[in-house]
């Protein structure tokens, strides 16, 4: 149900223009500043990473690429609360002992 609504949210001008262009955009940007640090050609403008050495370019889309993941990933851990339970546990603070 939140999935189905996410995807009608973002499909609103409303939704386009002040959550998901500012917020690929931004992907983009610190991404492209990683990227920098191994390759000083790469450049970001809105939501595209390029570099200035080939014809490569990379855009950001949040439906496609973004929203799905995280939602894999939402899912995944609401389906999984036991291991992840146990994982909590686990990583707890260390004994005294």
């Amino acid at each position: 149900m939140l999935l189905a609504l996410s995807f009608g949210l973002e499909l609103t001008p409303w939704a386009q223009a002040w959550l998901v262009t500012p917020w690929t955009d931004a992907v983009a940007r610190v991404a492209g500043t990683l990227m920098r640090m191994f390759d000083a050609s790469i450049s970001t403008t809105g939501n595209v990473i390029a570099t200035t050495r080939s014809a490569f370019a990379f855009a950001f889309q949040f439906g496609s690429l973004i929203l799905p993941a995280v939602a894999l990933a939402v899912l995944w851990v609401a389906l999984n609360q036991r291991f992840v339970a146990a994982l909590r546990r686990r990583s707890g603070p260390p004994s005294s002992s």
